[in-house]
């Protein structure tokens, strides 16, 4: 690639989030930065997020990973 060009790529687990809740406005992505950039700078909002507990972060992923497979199976059936 040359110096001036750009990657465009997109994470696979955007794809499953779009279909999990129906959103794909750039406008809520940036909004989410936004507070996740907010939140660097307050740390007591930080350990609020950081507290969750590994297991329910371990089922919002198994959500999200199933989402995922679901939405590639649909991807190879319709093609």
């Amino acid at each position: 690639m040359g110096v001036s060009t750009c990657h465009h790529t997109a994470l696979s687990v955007s794809a499953s989030l779009t279909e999990l809740t129906g959103v794909a406005a750039r406008g809520v992505g940036v909004a989410t930065g936004a507070i996740f950039i907010l939140l660097a700078f307050l740390p007591k909002a930080l350990a609020v997020v950081l507290a969750i507990p590994g297991p329910v972060v371990a089922g919002y992923l198994a959500v999200l990973m199933a989402m995922l497979f679901l939405v590639g199976i649909k991807v190879l059936l319709q093609d």
